[in-house]
C-alpha cells in the first residue's frame, strides 16, 4: 500500500534510472535540452547534427526539439550539408579505388618487377607477384635490392 521510501530504496530507483540513460554515450559530445512543458530531456549528437532522441536513444520529432530550443532549420541544413559530404566522399574513394595503385613498370628481370610508385619512390615484386619491401624505397636501396634477387647479365666481350 505504502511505497518503501528507505534510502536503499531511492538508490535503486536512481540506478535504474541512470541504467536506462545509459543508451546516450555522454563522451561523444552531446547537446542536452530540456522540455518546458514535460521536462523531457532531448539529446543531439554533436557529430549527427538534425538527429534528436531522448535518454533512451528513440527518435524524437523535430516540433519537440524545436520546443527544447534546438535550431531546427539550421541543423538541418547541416545534416544535409554533412551526408552530401560522405556521399561524395563514397564517389571519389570508389572512383579512385577502381583504378587500383599507380605504379609505372620500370624494369623487369628473372621474373623481378621494380615498379616507380611516384615521388622517386619504387616497389620491387617478386616473379609471383609478392611486394618484397613494406615501405616504399629510394632508386638506390630499389635498385640494389633487385640486383641481388636478380643480377645483371654482362655480355661476353671476346
Amino acid at each position: 500500500m505504502f511505497k518503501d521510501l528507505s534510502a536503499g530504496a531511492v538508490a535503486n530507483v536512481r540506478n535504474e534510472r541512470d541504467q536506462r540513460q545509459q543508451h546516450i554515450d555522454l563522451n561523444r559530445g552531446v547537446t542536452i535540452r530540456r522540455h518546458a512543458g514535460t521536462g523531457m530531456q532531448v539529446f543531439m549528437y554533436k557529430d549527427a547534427p538534425g538527429e534528436y532522441m531522448n535518454a533512451f536513444g528513440r527518435h524524437v520529432p523535430e516540433p519537440i526539439a524545436a520546443q527544447c530550443g534546438f535550431p531546427i532549420e539550421i541543423l538541418r541544413r547541416e545534416k544535409v550539408r554533412l551526408q552530401r559530404m560522405a556521399d561524395a566522399k563514397i564517389a571519389i574513394d570508389k572512383e579512385f579505388t577502381a583504378l587500383g595503385p599507380i605504379k609505372e613498370l620500370v624494369e623487369q628481370r628473372d621474373g623481378y618487377k621494380l615498379y616507380l610508385r611516384g615521388l622517386g619512390r619504387f616497389d620491387i615484386e617478386d616473379p609471383d607477384g609478392n611486394k618484397l619491401n613494406e615501405v616504399p624505397l629510394s632508386k638506390e636501396i630499389a635498385y640494389n635490392l633487385l640486383d641481388n634477387f636478380a643480377p645483371q647479365v654482362v655480355a661476353n666481350a671476346s
